[in-house]
């Protein structure tokens, strides 16, 4: 008895990717073939797709988001054909923007995919990936570390206290200024801990963000 072949059968299949489950459609020949929900695993996918459909040629997307590139990635090691697409390059119907669901964005992906009209964006390497993860940690850091400055300025004008001119010359916060701000002594203890709490966390920040700038170095 002859086991059933699909090969050279191309099948194209459009992923909505989330923390919990994928939404998958798989479609070919120009028919949607089934739409399923599962676990959020490219070897669970692999698996289903090769048993199901044996020796056919599969060409997957999904949307550039929340799940980051893991799943192509995955996904290609296994043997697979998949690209991430920008979400807002996929043409959509005027139905489908108002009725939004896991379901209908992989249809809409794979309905997409096979007509042709989905362009992949590059895909970085795992160490670049990871670069940018550690710089986009360092921006956040010099965001918090503004923050925390303002919160400790704003504090003091609350309350009066105005800074020395020798340390308004300088946007840099020197070591001798901030021995200063843990000189003083504010009305109420609760107000003294506020802010040596807070120039606390600036000095922790701070220790963060060089320990980030080592390893950008």
């Amino acid at each position: 008895m002859n086991s059933i072949t699909f090969k050279n059968i191309p099948f194209y299949i459009g992923i909505d990717t989330h923390l919990k489950n994928w939404s998958v459609t798989i479609r070919s020949n120009n028919l949607e073939l089934k739409t399923f929900s599962m676990n959020p695993s490219a070897e669970q996918l692999y698996k289903y797709l090769t048993t199901n459909y044996p020796d056919g040629t599969f060409y997957l997307a999904y949307e550039a988001g929340f799940s980051g590139f893991w799943p192509c990635r995955k996904l290609n090691d296994l043997g697979l054909n998949c690209i991430v697409v920008n979400p807002a390059d996929i043409p959509t119907s005027d139905k489908e923007k108002t009725n939004k669901s896991d379901k209908l964005d992989s249809r809409k992906i794979a309905r997409e995919l096979e007509n042709g009209s989905l362009k992949p964006i590059y895909i970085p390497s795992v160490d670049k990936e990871q670069l940018r993860s550690l710089m986009r940690l360092r921006f956040r850091l010099v965001q918090n570390q503004t923050r925390t400055k303002n919160r400790i300025k704003g504090l003091l004008y609350n309350y009066g206290i105005s800074i020395p001119k020798e340390f308004t010359s300088n946007s840099r916060w020197s070591g001798y200024f901030i021995n200063w701000l843990n000189s003083i002594e504010l009305h109420s203890s609760a107000g003294t801990y506020t802010l040596k709490n807070l120039v606390v966390q600036l000095q922790q920040i701070r220790e963060h963000h060089k320990t980030v700038l080592r390893q950008l170095r």
